[in-house]
């Protein structure tokens, strides 16, 4: 029972049937982890039209946010009627030529940022407003990053260990009851503007050079300070640009690296590649070589979301039935843009499911007879891990005993979601 007004009954599902809509594809929304960092660096990048669209964007609360502290930053957000209909479709535009601080009305020196429970936002966003002060000419510039109750036992102590590394003259403090966590405050160190870079001065705001970061907790700190790699300037390593360092890798893996892959894969679309290097040691880095400029296209249309995606597919599992998702089949060797892309061909098709194409090539599913899912043994989803809630549920369902490994990042989340399911399931 979902609510007093809402039942599903399975027993209205025949083996076989087609789900959807007649004849045609569940057409699922963009990926919120694409649309996010997508929106970043479109605010972030020069724009030569002016203007940048993010087509099919997540109609979620977490989009909303994004937007709403982007908007905060001076981008103007205008929603268009055309585009995909699947999705939330936007333009960005910088009426000031770039992003900048804004202070509160209530406050002539403080920008406040609210990020609700938007982790993707929190993590994201942060390096941005450190950014924004490092480089800002007002030695009174200050931040305040907030969020509801649950963001504010969140983890993001190591991100903002890196940022206080990498940012020249920057002060983060916590503010809040639980250290390591939100709200931060963020001013500057030292009370004199950064020099112009015009003057013939090496900027001191953000300089090129080598950054460590713990990324145990979380691939998102990876992520937030990779979206600003390419706008470090100066220093003693201006020549070779920024590298950061992942200092807890071993064999060239990151917790969660998929969504990493993501990041270096959405800012190449923006003009900028990060390289992946591994020492001898097997810590993973990242390098920006110098150079680099973040450029926007006119318009940036984001994939299907994979791990929606799950849903349907996994009705299908689950009572026999087809379904077609609007994203296109990933062999378990492939490297797609979103690792929850892999939901088919590491959990959906060793449990018996048949799986397809349709002539647009999107992917189609269709459940063992009578929804008899066969148990697929100890699986490893740190590559797909926001598809582990509806593996459990197929799992729970299969004959015989299956496990997930690999997801205990999944407890810091917006709810501890390894418990979520286990209470739920049992």
């Amino acid at each position: 029972v979902l609510s007093s007004a809402v039942t599903i009954d399975p027993s209205a599902l025949k083996s076989g049937q087609k789900l959807g809509p007649p004849g045609g594809v569940v057409e699922l929304p963009g990926s919120k982890s694409i649309s996010n960092r997508a929106l970043v660096l479109a605010a972030l990048a020069e724009k030569p039209q002016g203007k940048c669209r993010v087509l099919n964007l997540t109609p979620s609360e977490d989009i909303r946010v994004m937007l709403a502290a982007l908007a905060r930053l001076g981008v103007d957000v205008k929603y268009l009627a055309e585009g995909p209909d699947s999705g939330l479709n936007v333009e960005l535009e910088c009426p000031e030529g770039a992003l900048a601080l804004r202070p509160d009305a209530s406050s002539a020196r403080v920008t406040t940022v609210w990020v609700e429970n938007a982790g993707t936002v929190a993590r994201f966003i942060t390096p941005v407003l450190a950014y924004l002060v490092a480089t800002s000419k007002d030695p009174s510039a200050a931040v305040v990053v907030d969020g509801n109750e649950r963001m504010r036992v969140r983890p993001v102590r190591d991100l903002v260990d890196c940022i206080q590394r990498a940012f020249e003259g920057v002060k983060v403090e916590y503010q809040g009851n639980t250290q390591g966590c939100l709200p931060l405050r963020i001013t500057k160190s030292r009370k004199r503007s950064v020099p112009d870079a015009s003057e013939g001065q090496a900027s001191s705001g953000f300089p090129c050079g080598t950054v460590e970061l713990s990324s145990k907790v979380s691939s998102q700190f990876v992520s937030g300070m990779l979206l600003v790699s390419s706008l470090a300037r100066g220093g003693e390593a201006a020549k070779e640009g920024f590298t950061l360092l992942l200092e807890d890798t071993h064999g060239g893996k990151a917790v969660s690296q998929p969504y990493i892959d993501m990041t270096c894969r959405v800012m190449e679309a923006f003009g900028v590649k990060a390289l992946p290097l591994t020492d001898a040691q097997g810590r993973l880095s990242y390098q920006v070589v110098a150079g680099q400029k973040l450029v926007a296209p006119s318009s940036y249309t984001v994939e299907a979301d994979a791990s929606a995606a799950s849903y349907p597919l996994a009705i299908a599992a689950a009572t026999g039935s087809e379904v077609t998702v609007n994203l296109p089949y990933q062999s378990p060797g492939s490297q797609p843009l979103q690792g929850d892309s892999l939901f088919v061909s590491r959990i959906l098709q060793p449990m018996g499911c048949k799986i397809g194409s349709s002539k647009d090539g999107w992917t189609t599913v269709t459940g063992p007879s009578a929804g008899k899912l066969n148990a697929v043994g100890s699986v490893d989803m740190s590559d797909l891990t926001d598809s582990f809630l509806t593996a459990a549920v197929l799992m729970a369902l299969a004959e015989g005993e299956s496990s997930i490994t690999n997801v205990a990042n999944q407890r810091v989340k917006e709810c501890d979601r390894i418990a979520a399911m286990a209470q739920n399931i049992n």
